[in-house]
Protein backbone atom coordinates (compact mmCIF):
# COMPACT_ATOMS: atom_id res chain seq x y z
CA UNK A 1 0.00 0.00 0.00
CA UNK A 2 1.37 3.42 -0.86
CA UNK A 3 2.02 6.32 2.02
CA UNK A 4 -0.75 8.39 0.84
CA UNK A 5 -3.12 5.71 0.05
CA UNK A 6 -2.65 4.34 3.86
CA UNK A 7 -3.06 8.17 5.48
CA UNK A 8 -6.25 8.27 3.28
CA UNK A 9 -7.63 5.12 5.32
CA UNK A 10 -6.45 5.58 8.58
CA UNK A 11 -8.14 9.15 8.69
CA UNK A 12 -11.10 7.94 7.21
CA UNK A 13 -11.43 5.15 9.80
CA UNK A 14 -10.76 8.15 12.98
CA UNK A 15 -13.86 9.89 11.02
CA UNK A 16 -15.74 7.19 11.10
CA UNK A 17 -15.28 6.71 14.43
CA UNK A 18 -15.28 9.71 16.38
CA UNK A 19 -18.65 10.59 14.35
CA UNK A 20 -20.14 6.97 15.93
CA UNK A 21 -18.88 8.18 19.40
CA UNK A 22 -20.29 11.39 19.10
CA UNK A 23 -24.08 9.21 18.13
CA UNK A 24 -23.51 7.80 21.65
CA UNK A 25 -23.15 11.15 23.85
CA UNK A 26 -26.62 10.31 25.37
CA UNK A 27 -28.27 13.37 23.62
CA UNK A 28 -31.86 12.27 22.64
CA UNK A 29 -34.27 13.99 20.31
CA UNK A 30 -37.06 16.38 22.45
CA UNK A 31 -40.48 15.11 22.78
CA UNK A 32 -43.24 17.34 21.34
CA UNK A 33 -43.48 18.74 25.14
CA UNK A 34 -40.50 19.83 25.20
CA UNK A 35 -37.61 22.36 23.82
CA UNK A 36 -33.95 22.29 23.87
CA UNK A 37 -32.31 25.65 24.85
CA UNK A 38 -28.88 25.78 23.31
CA UNK A 39 -26.74 27.70 26.03
CA UNK A 40 -23.12 29.19 26.38
CA UNK A 41 -21.85 25.70 26.67
CA UNK A 42 -23.89 23.89 24.31
CA UNK A 43 -22.92 20.12 24.85
CA UNK A 44 -25.31 20.69 28.30
CA UNK A 45 -28.47 21.09 26.75
CA UNK A 46 -31.35 21.59 29.23
CA UNK A 47 -35.13 21.32 28.70
CA UNK A 48 -37.62 23.90 29.36
CA UNK A 49 -41.60 24.14 28.86
CA UNK A 50 -42.18 25.27 25.25
CA UNK A 51 -42.60 29.06 24.67
CA UNK A 52 -46.06 30.84 24.33
CA UNK A 53 -46.99 31.41 20.92
CA UNK A 54 -46.68 34.87 19.53
CA UNK A 55 -48.91 37.73 19.00
CA UNK A 56 -49.93 37.08 15.51
CA UNK A 57 -51.70 39.85 13.14
CA UNK A 58 -55.17 39.52 12.30
CA UNK A 59 -56.43 39.31 8.77
CA UNK A 60 -56.86 42.81 8.31
CA UNK A 61 -53.09 43.61 8.68
CA UNK A 62 -54.23 44.82 12.29
CA UNK A 63 -52.54 43.96 15.71
CA UNK A 64 -54.32 42.00 18.50
CA UNK A 65 -52.33 44.50 20.71
CA UNK A 66 -51.72 47.94 21.70
CA UNK A 67 -49.18 49.73 19.95
CA UNK A 68 -47.98 52.55 21.69
CA UNK A 69 -45.99 54.71 19.01
CA UNK A 70 -49.32 54.42 16.90
CA UNK A 71 -51.41 57.45 17.11
CA UNK A 72 -55.15 56.69 17.99
CA UNK A 73 -56.20 58.89 15.22
CA UNK A 74 -55.13 57.83 12.59
CA UNK A 75 -57.50 58.24 9.00
CA UNK A 76 -59.68 55.36 7.94
CA UNK A 77 -57.76 53.55 5.29
CA UNK A 78 -60.87 54.01 2.92
CA UNK A 79 -60.68 57.67 3.22
CA UNK A 80 -57.18 57.48 2.50
CA UNK A 81 -56.47 54.82 -0.18
CA UNK A 82 -58.77 56.06 -3.15
CA UNK A 83 -57.68 55.61 -6.92
CA UNK A 84 -56.75 59.11 -8.00
CA UNK A 85 -56.28 60.27 -4.63
CA UNK A 86 -52.70 61.69 -3.77
CA UNK A 87 -50.72 60.06 -0.47
CA UNK A 88 -49.95 62.41 1.99
CA UNK A 89 -46.17 62.79 1.70
CA UNK A 90 -45.92 61.98 6.00
CA UNK A 91 -47.85 59.06 5.69
CA UNK A 92 -47.47 56.35 8.03
CA UNK A 93 -50.62 54.11 8.74
CA UNK A 94 -54.33 54.42 8.60
CA UNK A 95 -57.14 52.61 10.89
CA UNK A 96 -59.56 49.72 9.31
CA UNK A 97 -62.78 49.34 9.87
CA UNK A 98 -62.63 48.05 13.40
CA UNK A 99 -60.14 51.15 14.27
CA UNK A 100 -56.68 48.61 14.03
CA UNK A 101 -53.39 50.62 12.84
CA UNK A 102 -52.34 48.87 9.31
CA UNK A 103 -49.12 49.91 8.59
CA UNK A 104 -47.76 51.42 5.03
CA UNK A 105 -45.49 48.92 3.40
CA UNK A 106 -43.26 50.34 1.81
CA UNK A 107 -41.08 49.26 -0.67
CA UNK A 108 -37.66 50.48 -2.78
CA UNK A 109 -35.66 53.43 -2.09
CA UNK A 110 -38.11 55.61 -3.31
CA UNK A 111 -40.47 54.16 -0.72
CA UNK A 112 -43.41 52.85 -2.74
CA UNK A 113 -45.80 52.32 -0.13
CA UNK A 114 -48.60 49.41 -1.02
CA UNK A 115 -52.15 48.71 0.75
CA UNK A 116 -54.34 45.16 0.63
CA UNK A 117 -52.04 44.05 -1.65
CA UNK A 118 -54.30 46.19 -4.65
CA UNK A 119 -52.97 49.99 -3.90
CA UNK A 120 -49.91 51.65 -4.27
CA UNK A 121 -48.32 55.32 -4.39
CA UNK A 122 -44.77 57.35 -3.72
CA UNK A 123 -46.04 59.38 -0.86
CA UNK A 124 -46.75 63.19 -2.28
CA UNK A 125 -48.16 61.00 -5.86
CA UNK A 126 -51.39 59.58 -7.26
CA UNK A 127 -52.50 56.74 -5.57
CA UNK A 128 -53.07 54.22 -8.05
CA UNK A 129 -54.43 50.52 -8.40
CA UNK A 130 -52.65 47.29 -9.41
CA UNK A 131 -54.41 45.70 -12.75
CA UNK A 132 -54.36 41.87 -11.43
CA UNK A 133 -51.16 40.88 -9.38
CA UNK A 134 -49.31 43.88 -7.99
CA UNK A 135 -46.21 42.64 -8.48
CA UNK A 136 -46.63 42.01 -12.37
CA UNK A 137 -48.25 45.52 -13.06
CA UNK A 138 -46.48 47.34 -15.48
CA UNK A 139 -47.34 50.49 -13.83
CA UNK A 140 -46.12 49.34 -10.29
CA UNK A 141 -42.99 48.29 -11.52
CA UNK A 142 -42.03 51.61 -13.19
CA UNK A 143 -43.16 53.00 -9.70
CA UNK A 144 -40.25 51.18 -8.37
CA UNK A 145 -37.84 51.67 -10.81
CA UNK A 146 -38.84 54.85 -11.10
CA UNK A 147 -36.16 56.53 -8.48
CA UNK A 148 -33.90 53.44 -8.59
CA UNK A 149 -30.22 53.01 -10.60
CA UNK A 150 -31.01 49.85 -11.69
CA UNK A 151 -34.46 48.20 -13.16
CA UNK A 152 -36.14 46.48 -10.93
CA UNK A 153 -36.09 42.70 -12.05
CA UNK A 154 -39.52 41.64 -13.36
CA UNK A 155 -40.98 38.46 -11.26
Amino acid sequence: MRPTTFVRAAAAVAAVGALSACSNLGLSKPSATETVTVQADPATPTTAAPAAPAPSATASAGFDFDLLYVDSNAPACDSIWRIGSLLPQDYEWCADAEGNPVAGVRIGSCEVVTYNNQFYAIPGRQIEAASGVITSDPRYLAALTSCKRRPFPPQ
